[in-house]
């Protein structure tokens, strides 16, 4: 099981590189983490305590931000499955029994979050039902779904074909480079 304290990602939208190793994080995407004694390690890199605060933040307290702002949390609880299934846009790719659910929240400019099916041939209810598993799991702090990529972030828009969302790289017309150096 992923836990909330497993996945971490950047703060800000600036690559961070660490020179000494050329290894390189990427704004958005998600990295494993965990705690060895007072160190923690996030993609086979250590960081002290300090720097790790400086530079990421857990995926899950980021997830619960963008649920909060989604309307999926009010009130400190989660909204009901009827609830949810109503606000998601579902879109059904394919026909017949090898049809693939997608469901998606959010606006590609503020950010999308979109729930994978787990099989070909899953009816829209069984999708609902897994996607809403998915999602109060992800708030009891569960975050094996995220790291599968059933649940995913990116502000891509919602795919004309079946396929995974993503973030788009920044707008860079003068090539600058965007990365924190360390």
């Amino acid at each position: 099981m992923i836990t909330k304290e497993n996945l971490v990602v950047l703060k800000g939208q600036s690559n961070f590189i660490i020179r000494e190793t050329q290894t390189t994080f990427e704004a958005n995407k998600h990295y494993r983490c965990i705690e060895v004694e007072d160190e923690l390690l996030v993609y086979g890199v250590k960081f002290n305590r300090e720097l790790f605060n400086e530079m990421f933040e857990y995926l899950h307290d980021r997830l619960m931000r963008e649920f909060k702002q989604l309307g999926l949390i009010k009130d400190g609880q989660a909204i009901s499955k009827s609830a949810f299934g109503n606000l998601m846009d579902i879109r059904k790719y394919g026909k017949g029994k090898g049809s693939l659910f997608m469901g998606f929240f959010g606006h590609k400019m503020d950010g999308i979050i979109a729930f994978d099916c787990y099989f070909a041939g899953q009816n829209k209810t069984q999708f609902i039902g897994d996607a809403y598993g998915d999602f109060i799991d992800i708030i009891n702090g569960d975050l094996t779904s995220v790291d599968s990529k059933y649940v995913q972030r990116g502000d891509s828009g919602v795919p004309i074909a079946y396929g995974e969302i993503y973030f788009r790289k920044q707008y860079n017309p003068d090539n600058k480079d965007l990365a924190i150096y360390y």
